[in-house]
């Protein structure tokens, strides 16, 4: 846990680092924010419900605690939100939009999983 709130605190301060952030650099951040909480919502419920699915992210492994989940999804989070701070202006829309796209792949192919939907 003391790693992850590190996570949080060094992305932070990055943001104060960078080139500012435009309202539409926070709308697609807000985007990604949304879709990565909603495959921790999944992961998690794999997690406490191995009877109805398992975990297919290949760090986490097919039955991960959710102590686990959370720590991935909080550190992963943070990365994000560090490397978007890092990167220069003209690149955050394309590293926001394409990994906003992974993560709605993810999230709907766990949610297909938790609901018994072959996918």
């Amino acid at each position: 846990m003391k790693y992850t709130l590190a996570a949080f605190a060094l992305a932070f301060a990055l943001t104060a680092h960078g080139e500012p952030w435009s309202t539409e650099d926070r709308q697609r951040e807000a985007a990604y924010t949304v879709a990565h909480l909603a495959d921790w919502f999944y992961a998690l419920d794999a997690a406490r419900h191995p009877e109805r699915g398992h975990e297919t992210n290949p760090i986490l492994g097919r039955r991960p605690s959710t102590g686990s989940v959370n720590n991935y999804f909080a550190a992963t989070l943070a990365g994000h939100i560090a490397l978007t701070a890092l990167l220069p202006a003209a690149y955050r829309p394309i590293w926001q939009t394409a990994s906003t796209a992974v993560e709605i792949y993810y999230t709907h192919r766990g949610a297909m999983l938790t609901l018994g939907i072959a996918y």
